[in-house]
């Protein structure tokens, strides 16, 4: 029989590693805003013993650095003559177990606004967008159940998740600051998995997953140019810990984010090759997360997001920010 020891703590779960571990927000495209809704995010996952839970959240994130290719040298950060850069997402996040025993579904459904500015030659330049992000479907399946007896084994759950290119790259961007970019442009397919682990009123998450962005491309009319771009393996990597008192839980995150090299291919309508590169990308996120179980099925939480402290970064821009949230449950 499942335990139920400390199951006040286990509704932290999922804000947790949600808006902790991997709810972090990366650079997809070169020289280009953080990566939009949906890029980025580890699936919606019950990691406790409720049937379903509904989760709304408001991240909002400042640019304020570039790092370049590699062997190009250290990240710089952005001065106010340079401009600044704003990233607003707010997303619904929901999950069901839907034989009441291992088996879930979720899935991620992001809108992003976008406010920047920049500064060039003395004039001050500003645009706003507003538009749908990349929305996610995930299937989640518990491979080890929590016993009484098992004092170290922790939960595990694995999962596989699809993202879908609905939001608008920066390669169909129609501004010249690229304000209305809310996705990353591309198919994608990950496989992953989360361990969970509470001793006493400690708790440890350790996850992982690996997944690719499909090869895909771009015809822009108005320039008569067709932009490829090359198929991409992804590679993510997480661990969080958290201490409960009372209500409230404060927990601490690291993430990285790496992803192999990447073709960019630009041709004119005529044949004829423009330009051609190839890059990697790596990012690293520390987050620090404060979260209050108000009621048994309700649960709010803030959480800090610095891509700043830790490195390597390679061909990424770097944020802060914080993320807001309020998730819901329902007992089995």
């Amino acid at each position: 029989m499942l335990t139920d020891r400390n199951s006040g703590l286990k509704k932290f779960f999922i804000f947790e590693i949600s808006a902790g571990i991997f709810f972090a927000v990366h650079s997809l495209t070169a020289g280009a805003a953080p990566c939009c809704g949906g890029g980025g995010q580890i699936p919606a996952l019950i990691t406790n013993d409720d049937r379903a839970q509904l989760s709304a959240r408001l991240m909002i994130l400042d640019v304020v650095g570039d790092a370049p290719g590699a062997g190009q040298g250290v990240p710089v950060f952005r001065t106010d003559a340079s401009g600044s850069e704003q990233r607003t997402v707010v997303s619904l996040e929901g999950a069901w177990v839907v034989d009441d025993d291992r088996l879930q579904i979720g899935g991620i459904l992001p809108v992003q606004y976008n406010h920047v500015a920049q500064t060039r030659s003395g004039a001050n330049s500003t645009a706003v967008g507003f538009g749908l992000g990349d929305p996610s479907f995930s299937v989640g399946y518990e491979a080890v159940q929590e016993f009484e007896s098992d004092t170290w084994v922790p939960r595990v759950w694995i999962y596989g998740q699809m993202v879908a290119p609905l939001g608008r790259s920066v390669y169909e961007s129609t501004t010249t600051l690229g304000s209305d970019v809310t996705g990353v442009g591309q198919w994608q397919t990950h496989g992953g998995i989360v361990a969970t682990k509470i001793i006493s009123s400690w708790d440890f998450q350790v996850a992982a997953r690996a997944g690719a962005l499909w090869a895909r491309g771009f015809e822009q009319n108005s320039s008569a140019i067709f932009t490829a771009l090359g198929p991409a393996s992804v590679w993510q990597g997480g661990l969080s810990a958290g201490y409960r008192i009372a209500s409230l839980r404060m927990g601490l995150g690291v993430d990285t984010r790496y992803q192999s090299v990447q073709q960019v291919s630009q041709v004119s309508t005529g044949g004829t090759l423009i330009s051609a590169q190839a890059s990697q990308r790596w990012v690293w996120t520390t987050a620090l997360s404060l979260a209050w179980s108000v009621t048994a099925e309700w649960s709010v939480g803030v959480t800090y997001l610095d891509q700043t402290l830790l490195g390597p970064a390679i061909n990424t821009s770097l944020s802060r920010g914080i993320s807001l949230g309020s998730s819901w449950a329902w007992g089995r």
